[in-house]
């Protein structure tokens, strides 16, 4: 019982770091989630694969640092 408030918790607290990212930052996280090819994620919003690279990487390491304070 006590494992699975613990998940809960992390899960709240994942969920409410996650909504106070940016539009853009939450549509790259939902397309990485769903495993998506990095290039096709790249071409379908019309941005390079550096940039979505780049991007995912500050927008994982916001949500991290949300989630952790």
């Amino acid at each position: 019982a006590e494992e699975l408030e613990h998940q809960t918790e992390q899960n709240n607290r994942f969920m409410a770091a996650f909504e106070k990212l940016g539009e853009k930052c939450k549509e790259i996280i939902r397309w990485s989630m769903q495993g998506e090819a990095q290039e096709k994620v790249a071409e379908a919003m019309g941005v390079t694969y550096g940039y979505l690279r780049k991007k995912k990487s500050e927008c994982m390491a916001s949500l991290v640092k949300m989630v952790q304070s």
